[in-house]
């Protein structure tokens, strides 16, 4: 699930009244209040962290909002965003190894993107027509040039290194994926559109106003209800489980979605066979499928960072109270909510991983070959892994 905001902002007009402003304004808050009304909906947890956390949801949904469709620029004129702040706002469980970048782009132009490429081990450029993938673009379709790589999509045909697009075509997005933090480079590319004519971006005008107000908080209700829905649906079929691996498009981890209810005083162990791929990851999320801080926290792991037992199986711990084992997964108090397992690389089968609840003070003797860390070396760990990322962010 991506956006259809860019879609409905490219349509605006040059005029309209202060009038459908105001209403559109009403419209938004109303949007706000019916997205408070999932939180204490049947099948919705019931814990005060988690009914609070939904009021968190909704403005860090809509700050996601408001900067896809108020921080982007026009399709005529596109560029590539700054990376997602994921570790702050987040939605969908964005992998918090992933640099993402996002860009408005529209039927019946020829785009020309052309730079360098970084050294992530899974990369790929994505183009959506609403919420579906029309395109995925790979590190080798990026043809080599005397400065770089290049790619043409849509637009008239060419002879190479060129793709179709459909004409409802809205937007793109970039991810690259990264287990090794600190030696990350990420691409450097530049997206021109050809034989186009400036549209007057960015002229303001009553109608464009009310738009962006009316997607934005449609958009935050649409979000807010589609992972309200999918995480009730999971915890039916898959209570403290996993589901087995989606292999999606190529390109694209495969992943593998888990379900959690952690009481305090109790841990949940996953288990399965390390993959012996470029990138894999683990990682919780909130009931919302908001990512969690991982940058302050130690609340992800990926096959850079984790150590995987004598017998080839990676086992890891989420629980609320650090219990001493080096792939401890913090979970910062959300007691329900969901895990998203990634695998990118080609892989011939991937058994789905489990998982088990056990008391917290049996986790040492449930997990005998687990490496085990100190408060000390945990504290190391952490002041590493913000310094990574505060590089990975800014290079």
């Amino acid at each position: 699930m991506f956006s259809t905001m860019p879609a409905i902002i490219s349509k605006a007009g040059t005029d309209g009244s202060v009038d459908e402003v105001r209403s559109a304004f009403d419209r938004l808050l109303e949007n706000l209040r019916a997205t408070a009304d999932l939180i204490d909906r049947p099948g919705m947890p019931l814990d005060p962290v988690s009914r609070a956390d939904g009021f968190r949801n909704i403005l860090a949904t809509l700050h996601f909002a408001m900067d896809r469709t108020l921080g982007e620029a026009s399709p005529h004129a596109p560029m590539l965003g700054q990376v997602w702040p994921v570790h702050l706002f987040d939605w969908g469980g964005a992998a918090p190894d992933s640099a993402y970048r996002s860009m408005l782009v529209t039927g019946g132009v020829t785009y020309r993107i052309s730079g360098t490429l970084g050294n992530s081990p899974a990369m790929s450029l994505q183009f959506f027509d609403g919420q579906d993938i029309c395109l995925t673009l790979k590190r080798e379709d990026f043809a080599d040039t005397a400065n770089g790589v290049e790619v043409f999509v849509g637009g008239r045909p060419r002879d190479s290194a060129w793709h179709p697009l459909p004409e409802g075509v809205t937007a793109a997005l970039l991810r690259e994926f990264f287990a090794d933090w600190e030696g990350a480079e990420r691409s450097v590319l530049e997206i021109e559109a050809l034989d186009v004519t400036a549209d007057g971006w960015p002229q303001m005008s009553p109608d464009r106003i009310a738009r962006e107000l009316d997607t934005i908080g449609s958009w935050v209700q649409l979000t807010a209800r589609f992972w309200a829905d999918r995480l009730t649906a999971g915890f039916e079929k898959q209570p403290n489980g996993f589901t087995e691996f989606i292999v999606r498009d190529e390109g694209v981890p495969a992943i593998s979605w888990g379900h959690f209810d952690v009481p305090p005083g109790y841990a949940w162990i996953m288990e399965m066979t390390a993959p012996n791929t470029p990138y894999w990851s683990v990682q919780p999320g909130t009931t919302w499928w908001r990512t969690l801080d991982y940058v302050n926290r130690h609340s992800s792991l990926n096959n850079a960072q984790a150590t995987i037992d004598s017998d080839g199986i990676f086992r890891a711990v989420f629980s609320h109270e650090d219990p001493g084992i080096a792939n401890w997964i913090d979970l910062q108090g959300i007691q329900r909510g969901a895990a998203l397992v990634r695998v990118a690389g080609p892989q011939i089968s991937l058994a789905a991983p489990t998982g088990r609840i056990v008391p917290i003070g049996e986790v040492m003797e449930a997990l005998p070959l687990a490496a085990r860390i100190v408060p000390d070396e945990r504290e190391r760990t952490i002041r590493r892994r913000r310094s990574q990322m505060a590089k990975l962010l800014l290079r």
